[in-house]
This record gives structure tokens, C-alpha cells and sequence, in this order.
């Protein structure tokens, strides 16, 4: 990575070689293939986190999941308080910006997508909430209703209790 990209988070593709990153100075998202018998990693694609950048805010991304179809990418931006879902192209692994979901909160942080890939659980560090989005067949998202007083979370995990 170039110095001062300041990458944050990763996620890996499930069924294809590729690995994706947040950039949290940078605000932008890099997109990687990778050969394990090579041993070794190129760039495909670094692109923004949000449509514009205005002036008074830092936009600063957080945490990053791929949809257990492989179809889907998400990732929180701090600063402008909002959720990003990219399309995902299966040949390639590059993005497509598909939704700018706005939060209504602030600091989203961590969040967790179901296995099944049906919900979103997001952490909002500084309202003390965690809010649940339901994550519609076209891979976009949508408010459930469902939220919950957690003193600020960060990350979010779900615990399988027969562990």
C-alpha cells in the first residue's frame, strides 16, 4: 500500500481469490487478487467511499464485509455517518457503487451480516445503538425498526451459544 493510505479493515471474497480493504485516510476501498502458490497479491482497483467529498467532514471507513453470495460488498464510513453497498463483479472482483444508505447516527463503527445474508447489525459508537437492517435480494438495504441501547459499540460479532 502507498504511505499514508492507512489501510483498516479486510474481508476476503468467499469463493474467489479476491481481498478487499478500507483505506481510512485515503477514504477509498482497494480491491486485490491473490495467488496462494505464487504467493502473491496485485491491485485490481482503489476506488472512493462516498459520492463526494464535502468540505467540513472527515470521512474516515471503518469496518468491510462481503455477502456470503460473493455478490455484495459493505462498509462503513465514520464521518459521514452513512453504509455503502458496492456490486461486485465476479469475473474481476472490481466494485460498483450501488447504495449510500444514511445511518441517522452517529460513528457507525462494526457491524455484522447474518450468515444467511439476510440482516445487517451495525454499531454506532457515540448513540449507543445497534441497529438492524434487513438486506433486501438485490443486495441493498433497508431499515427493519429493530434498535437497541448498547453502550458504544464498536464490534459487533454475533456468539453461537452451543460453542
Amino acid at each position: 500500500m502507498a504511505l499514508g493510505q492507512a489501510p483498516r479493515h479486510l474481508t476476503v471474497h468467499p469463493s474467489r481469490p479476491f481481498v478487499y480493504m478500507t483505506n481510512e485516510v485515503e477514504s477509498s476501498v482497494s480491491v486485490f487478487e491473490y495467488d496462494l502458490e505464487k504467493e502473491s497479491f496485485w491491485l485490481v482497483q482503489t476506488t472512493g467511499v462516498s459520492v463526494e467529498q464535502p468540505k467540513d467532514c472527515i470521512i474516515m471507513p471503518c469496518d468491510i464485509h462481503i455477502h456470503p453470495s460473493g455478490r455484495w460488498l459493505y462498509l462503513t464510513n465514520r464521518g459521514l455517518n452513512d453504509l455503502v453497498v458496492y456490486d461486485v463483479d465476479a469475473e474481476n472482483g472490481k466494485l460498483a457503487m450501488k447504495q449510500i444508505y444514511p445511518m441517522n447516527r452517529t460513528e457507525p463503527r462494526g457491524f455484522y451480516l447474518t450468515e444467511d445474508g439476510r440482516f445487517l447489525i451495525i454499531g454506532s459508537k457515540d448513540t449507543d445503538e445497534l441497529e438492524t437492517l434487513a438486506v433486501h435480494e438485490d443486495g441493498t438495504v433497508s431499515a427493519t425498526g429493530y434498535i437497541e441501547k448498547v453502550d458504544t459499540p464498536c464490534c459487533v460479532r454475533i456468539r453461537n451459544t452451543n460453542d
